[in-house]
């Protein structure tokens, strides 16, 4: 830990003593920081969130007492950087209500460090801003990927929380956006396209939310991380399984419910950018969840999504899927027992 700090120390008095420069000092620690985390984005190692804290803590310290404003900037870096952890790293590993809530807390308590409104913006330029976040909108480049940045943290705390109005305004703020300036951020909009996608989820919006989990797949598969664009996958593939469910597909090539589950695999990997990742293990299971519900097998829905080694989004609403059929089950058994 003394060996982490006094690197990003050195990273100081290079700046100040004119061997690096502020550009060079910030893509030194970001490449730090990232590395840390690097195992997990690319091959999905498990990470010990509380090391990654301590890391990011000590980037923050040091920076910040330096006092020079040049350094403002990139202690807000760090906590996005820290803020894009806690979202990837939390929805994998955590996954009870109680676990979620304190993923919420996390990104809440970092939220309260960044700022609201940038510095740079003027009043004109804060016309947009959310009565209830007072979340500046801008256009400049750094503001606006710090705003879509605060935006997509908000979304996901209030996701998690059920306040989808909320959230549903924020993901229209995040719209509104110039995601021109943001292109070069793709993990920013990727996670604003997934919050968006389990939004319309649970609003029966299921075009929408296919849509959403597509263009967040391929958002985070610019970026590279693995572990991101894999569970927008399955999350797609999770919503198509549930709007089938409730009755909500077009029916009219034919074929039969099951047909058009069991077909899923092969509509994905039809795609070329979806090809290379049809028989991992993870969209395996996701396949296998689709065939079941689509079966009527209540038992073999309950068995994956129950299981330790099969990991779905907690916030698609599955265990809402799987009390529907129980209770579709409950009713049948019902009925035949009074005739």
């Amino acid at each position: 830990e003394t060996h982490l700090f006094a690197t990003f120390q050195r990273f100081l008095r290079a700046s100040a003593t004119g061997v690096a420069t502020p550009n060079q000092v910030e893509e030194g620690t970001i490449e730090i920081l990232s590395a840390a985390v690097q195992p997990f984005r690319v091959f999905n190692e498990q990470i010990d969130l509380s090391i990654v804290e301590t890391l990011h803590s000590f980037a923050i310290e040091a920076f910040a007492r330096s006092g020079a404003n040049m350094f403002v900037r990139l202690c807000q870096k760090i906590r996005m950087q820290l803020g894009f952890v806690y979202y990837e790293a939390g929805l994998l590993q955590l996954s009870s209500s109680d676990d979620l809530t304190s993923l919420s807390s996390r990104l809440a308590r970092l939220l309260s460090e960044l700022p609201t409104k940038s510095s740079n913006s003027s009043n004109k330029n804060n016309n947009n801003n959310d009565d209830n976040n007072n979340i500046s909108i801008n256009n400049n480049s750094y503001d606006s990927i710090l705003s879509v940045s605060i935006l997509a943290f908000h979304m996901a705390v209030c996701l998690v929380q059920r306040e989808h109005r909320r959230a549903a305004s924020l993901f229209h703020d995040a719209l509104r956006m110039n995601h021109a300036l943001c292109a070069r951020k793709p993990r920013i909009l990727g996670i604003v396209r997934e919050c968006g996608a389990i939004l319309s989820l649970r609003e029966h919006r299921y075009f929408d939310a296919r849509s959403g989990f597509w263009e967040a797949f391929k958002f985070f598969n610019t970026s590279g991380d693995d572990v991101q664009r894999v569970r927008c996958l399955k999350s797609l593939i999770v919503s198509e399984t549930i709007k089938q469910y409730r009755g909500y597909g077009d029916g009219v090539d034919g074929t039969t419910t099951v047909g058009r589950a069991c077909s899923a695999r092969e509509r994905l990997g039809a795609t070329i950018d979806a090809q290379p990742f049809v028989t991992r293990p993870e969209m395996l299971e996701a396949f296998a969840l689709s065939e079941a519900v689509a079966a009527g097998d209540v038992a073999r829905v309950g068995k994956l999504c129950g299981s330790g080694e099969v990991s779905f989004d907690p916030r698609l609403g599955i265990d809402i899927l799987l009390s529907e059929m129980r209770a579709e089950v409950a009713a049948a058994d019902d009925s035949e027992s009074t005739m």
